[in-house]
């Protein structure tokens, strides 16, 4: 007896001969959650262009604060990205709140916060935006800190000196006398 002639390789892969059912579960279940990716993105996008709106233009301080905290726990990129637009808000409490997700977020956030530094009116947030650029613990924070030695607000510039000094990023000279106590009169030898 002969066997029957098998069809072409490129036939044979549009062919499924019949699974059994659980690989024909786990098939369809793939399937479906490839719909349900396409969907969520969907989604997604539609609640992000919702947040955006709610954040730029909503009249309720209330209403933009809960937008701009829900773009930041949205944990992506894409979100993230629109959040320095809230540094453009009328209410402090808006900016502030930015300033705090944007530190959360971290390191690609560090030239939205130098802007901040230097480009905000309100000396309360420049002082927050000190604090948020030493919680990034990023080598390029250094500069920005010792640019902003030159701050207007004495509170400012207090709070800039001190943090170049704690981290020693510099160290910061603020004309003291030497030290000549008995740890710099030891002699080797």
């Amino acid at each position: 007896m002969q066997a029957e002639p098998r069809p072409p390789l490129d036939k044979r892969r549009n062919a499924h001969p019949a699974l059994p059912s659980k690989q024909q579960q786990v098939l369809q279940k793939y399937r479906s959650q490839k719909h349900n990716r396409a969907e969520n993105e969907r989604y997604q996008n539609e609640q992000l262009a919702l947040l955006n709106n709610e954040l730029l233009y909503h009249p309720n301080v209330q209403t933009r604060e809960q937008a701009l905290i829900g773009l930041f726990h949205s944990g992506n990129e894409a979100t993230h990205a629109i959040i320095p637009q809230a540094l453009a808000d009328s209410d402090i409490q808006i900016r502030q709140l930015a300033i705090n997700a944007l530190a959360e977020i971290g390191g690609s956030t560090l030239p939205v916060l130098g802007q901040v530094l230097f480009n905000e009116v309100e000396p309360s947030l420049r002082h927050q935006t000190v604090e948020a650029l030493v919680g990034l613990n990023n080598p390029a924070t250094q500069v920005l800190l010792e640019a902003a030695l030159n701050d207007s607000d004495q509170y400012v510039h207090q709070q800039t000196e001190f943090w170049l000094n704690e981290r020693d990023w510099g160290k910061v000279q603020n004309n003291a006398e030497p030290d000549t106590g008995p740890a710099s009169q030891r002699t080797h030898g």
